[in-house]
């Protein structure tokens, strides 16, 4: 027990369980998932919070800012073009009902 490292020792230098060590991947979750990590590593928000300080909390703040930002500008681009196709197919289908129109219309004017 002598040979622990100090990183691995709780903060205020008492006996007890080693402190969880930080995953390897945990940057990569944090941008994604947020504060959600808590419930994907199964831990504390007080863990998580002291991994956030370990990795840089400002640094993973302004990364996670910028995941969320693109995912709403590329849900604002899915919504315009799913949008675009409706209205291209609405309209389509108007142009084909008003050709049957007028086609049905000058076919009956020509057997009168």
């Amino acid at each position: 027990m002598e040979n622990q490292s100090t990183a691995k020792m709780p903060k205020d230098g008492k006996a007890g369980a080693p402190l969880r060590a930080r995953p390897t991947d945990f940057r990569d979750q944090f941008i994604r998932l947020g504060w959600d990590v808590v419930d994907h590593y199964a831990t504390s928000w007080k863990v998580v919070s002291r991994w956030v300080d370990e990795e840089g909390r400002e640094d993973l703040q302004a990364d996670r800012k910028a995941y969320r930002q693109m995912q709403q500008l590329q849900q604002r681009f899915e919504a315009i073009t799913e949008g675009r196709a409706v209205v291209i197919v609405k309209d389509f289908a108007d142009i084909v009902a008003n050709a049957v129109t007028r086609s049905a219309r000058s076919h009956g004017a020509l057997r009168a």
